[in-house]
């Protein structure tokens, strides 16, 4: 997150990202800040204007402040971390589905990505963003999974919620 959107942002958290080579955390914009979200907008739409008509833009990707400030990881922090600064079920959910939906909007005839991590130990969580949004974008937006590594054991739970998951992947 760039430091002049956390400067703007009312409400802000603290993660780490790779702590060996970043041993302090770093403190960015809240996902539900509406600061965040407006400047969010403002990006999603000056993108769209540019390339909304490319015939060779196929699929746009979902931004969420997590680990790397793109990813839908927090690999590195605890769940107490993340649940004492403000993130749940609900809270993750709403501001996921309010970035997706930004995102969709802004490009209507493009398939939207969103990355599925678990958060705070919960392959639920992912799974009911993506479910919402398929339905609520008529399928515009679908699962993402980058992180597999060659291997199905990695976050197990959340690659067999996937397979009865209904949209895009």
């Amino acid at each position: 997150c760039p430091d002049w959107v956390t400067a703007g942002a009312t409400q802000t958290y603290s993660i780490y990202f790779r702590p060996l080579e970043n041993p302090d955390p770093f403190t960015i914009a809240a996902p539900w800040d509406t600061y965040y979200l407006a400047r969010l907008q403002l990006l999603m739409d000056a993108l769209a204007a540019r390339y909304g008509s490319d015939p060779d833009l196929q699929m746009v990707y979902v931004p969420q402040q997590t680990g790397n400030g793109i990813e839908g990881h927090f690999n590195a922090n605890t769940d107490l971390s993340l649940t004492t600064q403000g993130i749940n079920a609900t809270s993750w959910v709403q501001c996921s589905k309010q970035a997706a939906h930004i995102v969709a909007a802004a490009f209507p005839d493009k398939s939207v990505a969103f990355e599925v991590h678990k958060v705070i130990s919960s392959h639920a969580i992912p799974m009911q963003i993506v479910e919402e949004m398929h339905a609520e974008t008529s399928g515009q937006v679908g699962a993402a999974m980058w992180w597999l590594k060659g291997t199905m054991t990695e976050q197990s739970g959340l690659i067999d919620a996937l397979y009865t998951y209904a949209g895009n992947i």
